[in-house]
């Protein structure tokens, strides 16, 4: 996989697939065209807030989840 080196991710769009289990959340953060990261969270939301402000500086997230009862609140949260 290459690997990308951008410090200021401003006016780019990144894209956040989750997938939420009880104790961890398995998320990936990718572009339109590569996969960036692929990295595992305690499943907290304001732990996942920091880890994507922090390694994507300015970026802007866009949610990526399976429809179902728990995933749109942290989908709301993130936007």
């Amino acid at each position: 996989m290459q690997k990308v080196k951008i410090k200021d991710w401003s006016g780019q769009s990144l894209y956040v697939g989750i997938d939420l289990h009880k104790r961890k959340w398995v998320v990936t953060v990718r572009t339109h065209e590569l996969e960036l990261k692929t990295f595992t969270t305690p499943a907290d939301k304001q732990v996942l807030l920091t880890t994507l402000k922090k390694g994507w500086l300015g970026a802007r997230m866009k949610a990526v989840y399976e429809a179902g009862c728990f995933e749109y609140h942290l989908a709301d949260f993130l936007d």
